[in-house]
C-alpha cells in the first residue's frame, strides 16, 4: 500500500480534488453535488476572498494511485488581526474510512500552519467570508442537504477526534414546514410591522448596485454580533467582488 499526501499543483490534481466526493457519496442519496465549474472557482478563489484573506493550499491524498482524501488549509489574516488570533482553518475535508489517510492529511495541514507561526487550528470551517461548509453533522444522514448546510460521512467527526481535535461548539439545524396558512398569517403581519417600525422591503436595484452594496455593508456591519468568533463583516473589496457577481 502506497499513501502519498501532497499539495495540489497540476490541473489533474485539481480535478481529482474536486471529484473525490463524487466517488465517496456515489450511492448516498442525501448528498447534493456542487456545480463543478462553480466549485472550481470557489476553491481557487476566483469568486470569493480566499486568496486575499491569506495563504492557503489544497491538499490531496492518493492511495495506490487513487485519490482518497482532501482538504484545504489556510489562514484568514483579516480575522486574525481583528480578533487578535493566531489561528488557521481547515475546510472541504473529505476522506475514505481509513485512519492512515485522515491522519496524514491532518498532519500535513498542521505542519503547514506551524510553519506560518499559527498556534491553533479550527475546522472544518467555510472559506473566508462564507458559512456553507461549516462543521460536521453527527446525526440525520438521510435527509438531502439543504442550502448553507454541510453533509459528510458519519466517521469524519471521529477521525478529527482521533487526531487530537477537541469539540469547539455545537451547531443545530432545524427543518420547518411552511403551509399556506402560515404564509397567509405572515402576509397579514408584515404590513403591520412595516408601519409600526417604519421600514420597507424591495428588490435589489441592479442598475444602482454600488449604492445598494454600500447599504448592505452598513447593515452587515451593524448587525453582525461581535461575539461570533469566526466571522467579521466583509470589507469593501469583498463587497465589490460580491457586487461583480450580481451584475447581469
Amino acid at each position: 500500500m502506497t499513501l502519498i499526501v501532497k499539495e495540489v499543483r497540476s490541473k489533474k490534481e485539481l480535478d481529482d480534488f474536486v471529484m473525490i466526493p463524487f466517488d465517496l457519496y456515489e450511492n448516498d442519496s442525501a448528498w447534493v453535488p456542487p456545480i463543478i465549474r462553480d466549485f472550481k472557482k470557489y476553491i481557487t478563489g476566483k469568486n470569493n476572498f480566499l486568496n486575499q484573506a491569506g495563504k492557503n493550499i489544497r491538499v490531496i491524498a492518493y492511495k495506490d494511485g487513487k485519490p482518497v482524501g482532501r482538504l484545504l488549509v489556510g489562514i484568514n489574516n483579516d480575522l486574525n488581526k481583528q480578533k487578535n488570533y493566531k489561528e488557521g482553518y481547515i475546510s472541504l475535508y473529505e476522506s475514505i474510512d481509513d485512519n492512515d489517510v485522515s491522519h496524514e492529511l491532518l498532519k500535513y495541514a498542521e505542519i503547514f500552519l506551524k510553519k506560518e507561526n499559527i498556534e491553533k487550528i479550527k475546522g472544518p470551517l467555510s472559506l473566508p467570508g462564507g458559512d456553507d461548509y461549516r462543521g460536521f453533522i453527527i446525526d440525520n444522514f438521510k435527509d438531502p442537504t439543504l442550502v448553507m448546510n454541510s453533509y459528510n460521512k458519519e466517521y469524519y467527526n471521529k477521525q478529527f477526534l482521533d487526531f487530537g481535535f477537541e469539540k469547539y461548539m455545537d451547531v443545530y439545524a432545524f427543518k420547518s414546514e411552511f403551509d399556506r396558512d402560515v404564509l397567509k398569517r405572515y402576509a397579514r403581519i408584515v404590513p403591520y410591522a412595516q408601519k409600526k417600525y417604519k421600514f420597507s422591503v424591495r428588490k435589489l436595484d441592479l442598475k444602482n448596485l454600488d449604492k445598494e452594496m454600500k447599504d448592505i455593508k452598513e447593515v452587515i456591519d451593524n448587525a453582525m454580533p461581535k461575539e461570533w468568533d469566526d466571522f467579521i463583516p466583509p470589507n469593501e473589496k469583498e463587497i465589490a467582488l460580491i457586487a461583480k457577481q450580481l451584475k447581469p
